[in-house]
């Protein structure tokens, strides 16, 4: 369950793309967006990068 402003909204799927590696101590940025946010169910983007090169993780 996530927080959007003041609401509860419920995950019924998560879906995740391995696309590369991080190494442990390695510094990785997240970027989350609420694509649409109904009455109780949302759908979001997560995008998690490496910050030093900028290559998407996952």
């Amino acid at each position: 369950m996530w927080r959007v402003m003041t609401k509860n909204i419920v995950n019924v799927d998560i879906n995740v793309s391995y696309l590369n590696s991080a190494y442990s101590g390695e510094e990785v940025e997240v970027e989350a967006k609420a694509l649409r946010v109904g009455k109780s169910v949302g759908v979001a983007s997560v995008e998690l990068r490496k910050k030093k090169t900028c290559k998407i993780i996952a």
